[in-house]
């Protein structure tokens, strides 16, 4: 199991690495949950199981208003905000 605090968000691991968990403040989509509504509880960031298929998350990193998972398979996953470029996009885009 893996946790990463940010600046007023929290990312968790399961115990499989196929699901990661997030809760706190969403105002910039930190919480990968397609909204920027706030979470009390951890709920499941819904879009990595599909996006992983046989890698697991061995890795969370939480920054202030943005998110990020590495895998088993080498895989860098980002999101929430990029008014700087830290999502290393290419872009200043929020995901």
């Amino acid at each position: 199991m893996a946790v990463a605090c940010g600046s007023w968000h929290t990312l968790v691991v399961g115990e499989r690495g196929g699901d990661v968990f997030a809760c706190g403040r969403g105002g910039q989509g930190q919480l990968g949950r397609g909204t920027r509504e706030h979470q009390r509880t951890p709920a499941l960031v819904p879009g990595l199981p599909a996006v992983l298929r046989r890698a697991r998350v061995v890795m969370v990193a939480a920054g202030g208003g943005h998110s990020a998972a590495s895998t088993s398979a080498g895989e860098l996953l980002v999101w929430g905000l990029n008014k700087s470029g830290q999502l290393g996009q290419g872009d200043r885009e929020d995901r």
